[in-house]
């Protein structure tokens, strides 16, 4: 604990105190983010401190690999995912949803492996549900047999699967009635994106081709 209040008196005496004003206007007046950002709970990939973000700005969503389920599940953790969704398209009134992958994603790593074992993702009392969790992403490794098989080292097949769970993710977003009904009147924008964290660098989707072109 001595870590994190030491941590917060840095932040008391420096960017609060710098941003008293806008701390008071954010507690008095509420939130109006431009971005709701669905990214992984990765402690390495922080959307603020990517896209330089002040407080305010985003409305940040993480679970483990950046994972949108289909709409319509009555299981507790999709609800809650689409329960965010909902609040920040609807009342919050975002302009643009951003799924947020990352280089070295762990889920993906684990997804893979058990893709290519056969062998479930997790076992035991301490991590009851990961596997289950990160099932879709098992499947687009199933899927994407050939050319994982055709990748040349960890890094690549890693790559290709993390890419497919921002497809996957974003598809599932149309899938919700909100988020295609503001996409299909032009309120809102539906954009990907994949951050490595060793170089820094971003690849953003482009609409046109389905790929992703270096930001």
């Amino acid at each position: 604990m001595e870590e994190l209040l030491s941590g917060y008196k840095d932040f008391r005496g420096g960017r609060y105190a710098e941003d008293a004003a806008l701390y008071r206007r954010l507690g008095e007046r509420g939130q109006k983010p431009h971005t709701l950002v669905v990214a992984c709970c990765d402690s390495r990939v922080d959307p603020a401190t990517i896209f330089s973000a002040g407080p305010g700005q985003m409305f940040v969503l993480r679970n483990v690999a950046n994972l949108v389920p289909p709409w319509g599940s009555e299981d507790s953790a999709e609800i809650s995912t689409a329960a965010a969704v909902e609040f920040a398209v609807g009342t919050l009134k975002v302009k643009r949803i951003l799924v947020l992958g990352h280089g070295d994603c762990g889920g993906v790593k684990a997804a893979i492996a058990a893709a290519q074992s056969g062998a479930p993702v997790s076992s035991g009392d301490d991590n009851p549900h990961v596997g289950r969790w990160i099932a879709p992403v098992t499947d687009l490794c199933r899927a994407k047999a050939p050319a994982l098989a055709a990748a040349e080292g960890d890094q690549d097949r890693g790559r290709l699967i993390e890419l497919e769970t921002v497809r996957y993710s974003m598809s599932n977003l149309m899938t919700m009635p909100i988020v295609s009904k503001h996409v299909a009147d032009g309120s809102l924008a539906l954009v990907g994106a994949h951050f490595e964290i060793a170089s820094g660098r971003l690849l953003v989707w482009d609409r046109a081709s389905g790929e992703f072109r270096l930001a």
